[in-house]
């Protein structure tokens, strides 16, 4: 961008600065080129065995640039890595594939200079995503890969630029789509946005979609594709993942002590948050990816995934009784000195001292947890409602978060079991767990 006066740019340069980085340290990327404009593969061979196996090699590989019009140096260079002459033939392809690596490695420059938070994350080259994903199939023979299990473009993208700024911030599941479900969204708009110098330059609007999570089994999905697309870019290996994630669905599935309720989906999302809080901030700056190593992320995810902030949110939680005073071991018995569940006057009829309240018919000024409902209904979150704007019928606020002892049934003496957000409504799904799509 030469400056605000000058014309908008190309959609095509944008996208080559876009994947400029990427392209100059791929491997299958200078590869494939290599041989598309014409390059012999047993030339293309030699060269990656003598080291220069990638356009940020090639471009730097001599003191002169393509436009001096003198490529001596760069025949002496390569001649002398491969220790024999060049032949006649050998010389175009090469001198083509030294001046498009000189305009990537200059475009590469350019974007990190000019790059702001608006743009788009940057796109790997077609040829390092296909190398990439063939060298995982190789790697987990076991695991069948399907459209709907491989992770989107826009996914692994993602990861991508978290290696490119050092940092790694929280993929919640459902923000984790499968290629099928790239495969079928609209094509992406475009949008004018600020260079560091206050230029308009046009680029693609990142298309923000995500997955439907309801459910353990599109749950379990998602955390899969979050896992391989993490094993993708070399942050975490896909083993180190699963077994988090089968460490939390054990503990949902696990039979919780009597009197506790079984640990909720929500629980176990609250945890992975809380994990990747910590990996995340742990990890700031300290996630280079080096050959030959095991993925920088293992070590913090394996430190980290039996902390006692993350194993909190996976403890069972009481079970509620719909009894005042109830003896926590389940008996009838009395309780302490004023509680209605202690018998006493007025325990043959009406509500009186001692006497239970009744569940059927309850009331919200009969509820035992009146004050929490209350103060939920105080706090209720933006764009929520306590009833259907129809019907008019009652929302059960505990159920919102987890805390209502019928949370698995379609309703509850105090409403009905479905997201409040006012543009949601899902049966059966808390505010807490719901994606609100």
């Amino acid at each position: 961008m030469q400056g605000s006066q000058g014309p908008l740019p190309c959609l095509a340069s944008c996208s080559l600065t876009a994947m400029s980085s990427t392209m100059l340290e791929s491997e299958a990327s200078f590869t494939d080129r290599a041989l598309a404009v014409g390059m012999e593969a047993a030339f293309v061979n030699s060269l990656v065995g003598a080291g220069i196996n990638s356009f940020g090699r090639l471009a730097y590989i001599c003191a002169v640039n393509p436009q001096s019009g003198d490529d001596a140096p760069l025949i002496e260079a390569v001649e002398k890595l491969l220790k024999r002459a060049l032949a006649a033939r050998e010389i175009p392809d090469l001198r083509r594939l030294w001046f498009e690596a000189h305009t990537f490695a200059i475009s590469d420059l350019k974007s990190r200079v000019e790059r702001s938070t608006l743009d788009p994350p940057r796109e790997l080259p077609l040829a390092e995503r296909i190398s990439r994903l063939e060298a995982q199939k190789r790697r987990l023979p076991s695991l069948v890969f399907t459209e709907r299990v491989e992770p989107s473009h826009g996914l692994v993208d993602k990861l991508q630029s978290m290696i490119d700024s050092g940092t790694i911030t929280y993929l919640p599941p459902h923000k984790c789509p499968s290629r099928a479900q790239e495969i079928c969204n609209d094509k992406p708009m475009q949008q004018v946005t600020l260079d560091s110098e206050g230029a308009l330059k046009i680029s693609k609007r990142h298309a923000d979609l995500e997955c439907e999570t309801r459910g353990e089994l599109k749950l379990r999905e998602a955390f899969t594709r979050r896992a391989l697309a993490y094993d993708q870019v070399g942050l975490m290996s896909f083993i180190a993942q699963e077994k988090w994630h089968t460490y939390l669905f054990d503990a949902v599935t696990r039979e919780p002590p009597p009197n506790h309720r079984y640990v909720s989906i929500g629980q176990a999302l609250n945890a992975d948050r809380e994990l990747w809080q910590l990996i995340a901030q742990e990890s700031r700056g300290d996630i280079k990816i080096i050959k030959g190593t095991d993925p920088p992320l293992d070590a913090f995810i394996k430190r980290f995934q039996h902390s006692p902030q993350v194993n909190v949110c996976l403890a069972p939680l009481p079970a509620f009784s719909p009894y005042k005073g109830e003896r926590p071991d389940g008996g009838k018995g009395p309780g302490k000195k004023g509680d209605r569940a202690g018998k006493g006057k007025g325990s043959q009829g009406k509500e009186g001292k001692g006497t239970p309240l009744k569940r059927k018919g309850e009331t919200l000024q009969q509820d035992p947890r009146r004050a929490e409902i209350l103060k939920l209904l105080r706090e209720i979150p933006p764009n929520c409602v306590s009833r259907l704007p129809k019907t008019r019928q009652f929302i059960c606020a505990l159920f919102q978060h987890g805390k209502c002892p019928h949370q698995s049934k379609e309703r509850c003496e105090r409403g009905l079991h479905c997201c409040w957000h006012k543009d949601c409504f899902k049966k059966g799904v808390p505010f807490c767990e719901c994606s609100h799509s």
